[in-house]
């Protein structure tokens, strides 16, 4: 179970960067849990610039959160990449490296997401070597 995953993983709340700069990534992470919960993200950079980002949380029935690169600008790229959005939301994303694998976390995302899905949604992991999912059992 992801939840369960990314709790012992230490992610319950904002994301906490830290650990090696990510330079590059070809990141591609589609899963499907036995609760419904479900993750489908591309993940693509380049000396550090985020060139592409799609990325769609859903939790169940309950509802989800959407986030494109169209919708944010890139602020931060040491010592982990942030995100801002364009609007006037605060909602940020953030990057970072930690050990083999690159997490992409979201924080003040409301408006991104179904009412009440921030605390829900969990940020996806990328394994850093294949860039695809990283393994739960991290």
């Amino acid at each position: 179970m992801l939840l369960a995953a990314a709790a012992l993983a230490g992610c319950a709340g904002p994301p906490k960067p830290g650990g090696s700069p990510v330079t590059d990534l070809a990141g591609r992470c589609s899963q499907v849990e036995e609760d419904g919960y479900r993750e489908d993200a591309r993940l693509d950079i380049r000396d550090g610039v985020v060139e592409q980002l799609v990325w769609h949380v859903q939790a169940g029935k309950r509802g989800g959160c959407r986030f494109h690169l169209d919708q944010f600008r890139q602020v931060k790229r040491l010592p982990h990449i942030e995100l801002e959005a364009r609007d006037t939301s605060k909602c940020r994303l953030m990057i970072y490296s930690d050990r083999n694998k690159v997490t992409l976390g979201h924080v003040d995302c409301a408006r991104q997401c179904t009412a009440g899905m921030t605390a829900d949604t969990w940020p996806v992991m990328f394994d850093l070597k294949t860039g695809g999912c990283a393994p739960l059992g991290r």
